[in-house]
């Protein structure tokens, strides 16, 4: 069916003596413009040695409907159940993990307040 290919042989006009090894492609003669990318880059240089004007400080604020996303780790016992639920309730295993988060939530004290306070701490921590 597949027939092998012919062994590649190292012939003397592939071997090189020491020192005298040439580059498999040769540089042609650079054109007169070569000075341009000199030039290009010596702007570059000078944009930076000058400082521009300072940007103002944006905090980043989320909208209420900004979502974080978390991995979750299960055994395969529980992974399995979950899809199961997931099935049977036609349900996705994100909402029941939603629902299931929010009763947790729900039911530890003072959380309310120490989220009220967050809400009321600039980012920054200051304040």
């Amino acid at each position: 069916m597949f027939e092998p290919k012919p062994m590649a042989s190292l012939s003397g006009n592939l071997l090189a003596r020491k020192g005298e090894a040439l580059p498999a492609m040769r540089r042609s003669h650079l054109p007169a413009s070569a000075a341009a990318p000199r030039e290009q880059q010596a702007r570059i240089a000078q944009s930076f040695a000058h400082p521009t004007e300072e940007l103002p400080v944006v905090e980043a604020i989320l909208p209420r409907n900004a979502r974080a996303a978390f991995t979750l780790r299960l055994d395969p016992d529980r992974h399995l159940r979950l899809r199961l639920a997931s099935a049977v309730g036609k349900r996705s295993a994100q909402q029941i993990a939603t629902e299931a988060l929010d009763a947790f939530l729900d039911g530890q004290p003072g959380l309310d307040a120490l989220l009220a306070q967050a809400r009321r701490t600039p980012p920054n921590g200051e304040g």
